[in-house]
């Protein structure tokens, strides 16, 4: 299973829920095993909320947007709040509990990547949970 996230505008995520080339239409990333309690993990670590309200609540998905705070801190990242982050993430998610805290800095290091762009082009990060 995977999250997938999409640097897209808020007004999108109806687009983003339905259509089938999102992937080629948004830049995207998809993050291998981190699912809902991995996202609640990475609140619990980050100390904050990391999804806003649902913008799309549909039977087979579901799109929220990651808010501003978090973006912001993940845009400004050094290695070190990196590290620290990757390290408490690792800590309260148990499916990151048999990973190298390397492989987690990895996947934060993706988070800032996303963050960054949307942040140069002014847009959102939408996470997009589908079933």
């Amino acid at each position: 299973m995977y999250s997938d996230l999409f640097v897209a505008t808020p007004g999108e995520a109806p687009l983003v829920a339905s259509v089938e080339e999102r992937f080629a239409r948004w830049h995207s990333v998809s993050l291998k095993d981190v699912l809902e309690l991995e996202w609640m993990a990475f609140a619990k670590a980050a100390r904050t909320d990391v999804f806003e309200e649902p913008l799309v609540e549909e039977r087979s998905c579901v799109v929220r947007p990651m808010t501003h705070h978090v973006l912001q801190r993940l845009a400004t990242h050094d290695a070190a709040q990196r590290r620290t982050l990757a390290e408490a993430w690792k800590a309260e998610a148990d499916t990151f509990s048999q990973w190298p805290v390397e492989a987690v800095e990895r996947v934060v290091t993706e988070l800032e990547d996303l963050a960054r762009r949307a942040s140069r082009e002014g847009k959102a990060v939408l996470y997009l949970a589908t079933w």
